[in-house]
């Protein structure tokens, strides 16, 4: 250590030149540091979300978790699965080895779910969540004002989310609330009495006469073409057409046995801004983003969309995760110049040499952020 300290004395230039170089590399690995409000967690535990609305918690245990369960528990490398039925959701969550990757297991739950979901019930999606999404909520933004709810969820969902999940770090956007439009088809009790016929029959050929599917394809000379069936129904008179039971003459059609209205979805919730009906989404930054400048990027994306929303529209913040970011980093910056003040007090009045006590903690301070910002 004397030689040590001999040798810095007799080359104080050098030593310059050295805390010059490491303040320059920790100031600029601090200020590209990802910055958040919750720690990067890489548990290998992955959640699978499945939504029936309307369905009793006995029956989805029955037709959802314990088909999705059966699969799962077959993985390797499984520790352990449990679930949650409730009405209308089905929540399991499977517990791998530790130390498995967590993209290892989410593509081995995914493999199994798309092999299960032929024996799910008709519109059933299940959807894939790690332990910790919700810490990647960063914002929170609701849509108000003049329009239809209807045009301004559809202008939300489809315009406004496909341009924020173009910002950087920004992984998804998940838009509540608002109107979707629907039809609505009243059936008559006594019409399907009649004709001995079930509510199970017409949704059936509801949803047979309502898809688009590939039918083939004709080749003409070096060109090939793809034949497309698109039997979509868009409007109530299609509705109305569709056939229950096809039996020739005996056909019988929807518009004998019920009445079609426009209407929306139904839903059990409802969102307000200002006391008006509303449109909320809420972003999601990727992992290892950086919560500010994700905020950052939306908010700007979002001062240009605005322009291109109705007059009277306005869009409003709720939630923002940076700001509780950015208060605990002025918070932290001030313990570390008080607590730098006071380390450097203490070496200057016990070693009696300023320089060493105005280098050493600087220079401590940018090492330790160079080797976070290398992932050491």
């Amino acid at each position: 250590m004397r030689k040590f300290l001999q040798l810095t004395i007799a080359n104080p230039i050098a030593v310059i030149l050295f805390v010059v170089v490491v303040a320059w590399g920790g100031i600029f690995a601090l200020l590209h540091l990802p910055v958040g409000l919750f720690p990067g967690l890489d548990v290998p535990v992955v959640n699978i979300i499945s939504h029936d609305p309307g369905t009793a918690s006995e029956d989805m245990e029955l037709l959802i978790t314990r088909p999705i369960e059966d699969r799962i528990r077959a993985i390797p490398g499984v520790r352990r699965v449990s679930s949650t039925s409730v009405e209308g959701i089905s929540q399991i969550t499977a517990e791998f080895a530790w130390g498995t990757r967590l993209t290892d297991a989410r593509q081995l739950v995914q493999a199994e779910l798309s092999s299960v979901q032929s024996d799910l019930p008709a519109g059933v999606t299940p959807r894939l969540e790690n332990i910790g999404t919700t810490l990647q909520e960063v914002a929170g933004y609701v849509v108000y004002g003049a329009g239809d709810p209807v045009d301004l969820r559809a202008t939300v969902q489809l315009n406004l989310s496909s341009r924020l999940m173009g910002v950087e770090g920004v992984s998804r956007v998940e838009v509540l609330g608002g109107d979707e439009p629907a039809f609505v088809v009243h059936v008559r009790p006594e019409a399907l009495s009649r004709l001995h016929l079930t509510i199970s029959d017409v949704t059936a050929a509801l949803a047979r006469y309502n898809r688009v599917a590939a039918a083939d394809f004709i080749n003409r000379g070096s060109r090939e073409y793809l034949i497309r069936g698109d039997s979509r129904l868009q409007t109530i008179s299609d509705v109305l057409s569709v056939p229950v039971v096809a039996n020739g003459a005996d056909s019988v059609l929807l518009k004998d046995i019920a009445t079609v209205t426009s209407g929306r979805v139904p839903r059990h919730y409802t969102v307000h801004g200002n006391g008006l009906p509303a449109v909320s989404f809420v972003v999601f930054k990727q992992p290892n983003a950086s919560t500010i400048d994700v905020v950052r990027g939306v908010d700007r994306e979002l001062k240009e969309f605005s322009s291109l929303l109705p007059k009277g529209t306005q869009i409003k913040k709720f939630y923002d995760q940076s700001n509780i970011v950015t208060e605990a980093c002025d918070s932290l910056f001030h313990d570390l110049i008080v607590g730098a003040l006071l380390a450097a007090a203490v070496l200057f009045f016990w070693l009696v040499s300023r320089i060493c006590g105005d280098n050493q903690v600087p220079a401590t301070c940018q090492a330790r952020d160079i080797g976070r910002f290398a992932g050491i």
